[in-house]
């Protein structure tokens, strides 16, 4: 074999072992980006199921619907028969697995109607503690107003003047914090609000923004 076709074959088989080199690093890149693509799929559809299976604690003030439907006579004569502020509180579990060591802080204030709640659980407020609750099962108990020593509040007759007469309006709020099976930390807050002067206006906007989850 001559020199010149040694040189030919020499450089035909640079010429493959270059273009397969090229191939297999393509072929690589390919499956390195397609694996690549699949984790986060996979991690994308993960975060999806434990959002979908986790549980998930709704906080509500369970009063009967027609309270929030009543007329200004009706509301009027419900202020008058107050002694104390009470509501039934109502949590559930909507989600699909338990809610472990659950942890309610709570409290009840009467707002001047240009403010909005002091959201101040370091001050005088309400704990209630409970274990376990499964999914749809419900967990109900009171909140009051209370006094700065932690007892029950009775209604003094210039709260409720300025309740009747549009000056200040009442505002339940809270945040429960939980678990769920694998250990990880939740909590959800509310705000719940009610006026005794329908005629008036409320600056009430921070209670509504209040109602928040976490997005664990």
């Amino acid at each position: 074999m001559g020199l010149t076709e040694r040189i030919k074959r020499t450089s035909t088989t640079d010429w493959l072992l270059t273009w397969f080199t090229g191939v297999v690093a393509v072929f690589t890149a390919v499956l390195a980006l397609t694996s690549i693509y699949q984790f986060f799929t996979i991690e994308s559809q993960l975060e999806v199921m434990r959002e979908d299976q986790r549980p998930w604690a709704k906080i509500t003030v369970d009063v009967p619907p027609e309270v929030n439907r009543a007329t200004q006579a009706e509301m009027t004569q419900q202020l008058a028969a107050i002694d104390n502020v009470t509501y039934p509180i109502k949590i559930v579990n909507v989600g699909k697995t338990p809610a472990i060591g659950i942890q309610v802080d709570i409290d009840i204030e009467i707002v001047p109607k240009n403010a909005g709640p002091s959201f101040n659980y370091p001050g005088t407020h309400e704990t209630v503690i409970t274990g376990v609750l499964f999914p749809n099962d419900p967990y109900s108990f009171p909140a009051n107003l209370l006094n700065p020593d932690r007892s029950v509040a009775q209604l003094s007759s210039t709260q409720r003047d300025d309740l009747a007469t549009g000056r200040s309006y009442i505002a339940v709020y809270g945040k429960a914090t939980y678990a769920d099976s694998s250990g990880a930390k939740h909590w959800t807050q509310f705000c719940w609000w009610t006026a005794y002067f329908r005629a008036g206006s409320s600056n009430a906007s921070s209670c509504v923004a209040y109602n928040d989850i976490d997005r664990n």
